[in-house]
């Protein structure tokens, strides 16, 4: 193999720069590949993803005028919540021990068995009030059920 004549005149430093500039020039295209590689799977992943909610959005418009059709027809037909009273909650095993009414709610305390505790829960959502917070303690043999109770504001 032959080199060409006007290689040996150039001197050793112009051949190393000429060598740095092509390696330059390599690495400036390889990091290019690479960027448009990644760029190229970010783009098939970005128009996947707008297929898919495509997809999920035609669905939900199909769907959603039976939902408000059931929807509706559920409020029509759902009967009207019960007006709230305290007296309501003394009923059989269980006693109203104190009522202490404040702005749209207020306090209440009731004494009785353990198996009372959730339907007393079940008749507060039906009269549309939200407990705040409650405590249960036993006292004298007694279940003791202290409610903070506030209409419930969603209605």
């Amino acid at each position: 193999m032959q080199l060409p004549e006007r290689w040996p005149r150039c001197s050793l430093t112009t051949m190393v720069k000429s060598l740095a500039g092509a390696a330059i020039l390599l690495g400036l295209y390889a990091s290019f590949e690479v960027g448009h590689q990644a760029y190229s799977r970010a783009l098939e992943s970005r128009t996947s993803w707008r297929s898919e909610q495509n997809i999920n959005l035609n669905n939900w418009r199909r769907i959603m005028p039976s939902l408000a059709t059931e929807l509706s027809e559920k409020m029509l037909n759902d009967p009207q919540p019960v007006a709230f009273s305290p007296v309501d909650f003394q009923r059989e095993g269980v006693r109203l021990v104190s009522w202490v009414p404040s702005g749209s709610g207020g306090d209440m305390s009731l004494e009785g068995p353990w198996q009372q505790v959730p339907s007393t829960f079940s008749m507060l959502a039906e009269r549309d009030m939200q407990v705040l917070a409650f405590s249960l303690s036993a006292e004298k043999g007694v279940l003791s059920l202290t409610l903070q109770l506030v209409r419930n504001e969603e209605s």
